[in-house]
């Protein structure tokens, strides 16, 4: 980031994902560049990073010499903290995050009568800055995550604080220009950018990229991380008495079932990856994990050996490795059922994990659920 020339950046929950000692490790690499002003560390009640850091910059007004102060803080938003017991398990509880809203009324009088602008860095979507707006006076500029797939051609402007976001995953960049009027007024302009192949790329974050690809093709090859694997790995390892199967093995007895998924959008999902930004997303570890059947599993989706079988979101995907429940299920053991999980009984704890903040923000587990259901009355019939 400091090679891109950011000056500042504000812990959202995803930082968390190598863990926190790594996460502190960086930010004390880093000095000067992390702000956050409502993550602090729960036995020691220390914030991770500096609350706020007040820049100067020449002022460019005609016949002024003096500086201007800009004070930035940052804070992470209560949807998104949510997530952290995901992301760390029992770790969580290692990490306090109190309320945005309640951190800023506190913070923002104080860097007002320090700074001649205050902008706030916020894990927070646009619902979350537009409450943050609303209920804290004296931000001059906002600057959102959490606003996936989302550039706006008129900037809002919420109670005299401009929101600025720049979508998700690279696909965006914004611009924001302040002036000042000498009289205590100022003016904001922001514009956001798509950034497609039009716009060249730097040959030095080229070549920083490509340095990288050795330590993809490895992750591809299966070694991953634990933050990298299928989210079902959490629940069910695949080993060599119970490995993944695909969704044609499931077919043999559950063929309405079957006929019903290859219908959804879960069983394109591989090909989704395959046909958008030239397929590069289709090699990347934190899209296959979510994309395919137990990427990162010794049986699970490989992309050096590319197994059809195991692309797109299949039945293992939400109940787990499928080779002993079929073994059973043949030898005409009722206990062949005890060897799967059981989605529909409520428990989205999974499905969170891809249907998450970031990737799918209008997501709602009850009614979304309703899309895939596959068992009741019209499947009874459907068991072997």
């Amino acid at each position: 980031m400091e090679r891109m020339g950011y000056q500042s950046a504000t812990l959202g929950e995803k930082e968390f994902y190598h863990g926190i000692p790594f996460l502190k490790e960086q930010i004390r690499k880093h000095p000067g560049l992390f702000v956050s002003a409502n993550v602090t560390d729960a036995a020691t009640d220390k914030p991770f990073a500096q609350p706020y850091v007040i820049r100067t910059y020449p002022d460019s007004r005609p016949g002024a010499t003096g500086k201007i102060r800009v004070a930035v803080t940052g804070v992470l938003g209560t949807r998104e903290a949510a997530e952290l017991p995901i992301i760390l398990g029992t770790d969580a509880s290692k990490v306090k995050v109190a309320d945005p809203i309640e951190t800023l009324k506190a913070l923002v009088p104080t860097l007002r009568q320090r700074a001649d602008l205050v902008v706030v860095l916020a894990h927070a979507g646009m619902d979350g800055g537009r409450d943050i707006a609303n209920a804290v006076p004296g931000i001059d500029l906002m600057a959102l995550g959490h606003v996936p797939g989302v550039y706006f051609n008129e900037t809002p402007n919420v109670n005299g604080a401009t929101l600025v976001a720049s979508g998700d995953r690279a696909r965006y960049g914004s611009q924001a220009g302040i002036t000042l009027d000498g009289m205590g007024g100022k003016t904001i302009r922001s514009r956001t950018t798509a950034l497609t192949a039009s716009i060249p790329e730097n040959p030095k974050f080229a070549e920083l990229r490509d340095s990288y690809k050795p330590r993809l093709s490895q992750m591809q090859g299966g070694l991953v991380t634990e933050k990298e694997q299928t989210p079902t790995a959490q629940f069910f390892k695949s080993d060599s008495s119970n490995r993944y199967m695909g969704n044609r093995a499931c077919a043999e007895c559950h063929k309405k079932v079957y006929d019903k998924w290859s219908l959804l959008s879960h069983a394109k999902a591989l090909r989704t990856l395959e046909t958008t930004k030239k397929g590069i997303n289709a090699k990347r570890p934190d899209c296959l994990r979510c994309h395919t059947v137990g990427f990162g599993q010794p049986s699970g989706f490989n992309v050096a050996e590319y197994p059809r079988e195991l692309g797109g979101v299949g039945c293992e995907s939400c109940h787990g490795p499928g080779q002993l429940h079929i073994s059973l299920a043949k030898a005409g053991l009722k206990r062949a059922v005890m060897t799967t999980r059981s989605i529909p009984q409520g428990n989205k704890t999974l499905c969170i994990q891809c249907h998450d903040s970031i990737n799918d923000p209008d997501f709602n587990f009850e009614k979304d659920l309703q899309k895939i259901k596959h068992w009741g009355p019209e499947f009874a019939e459907d068991r072997g």
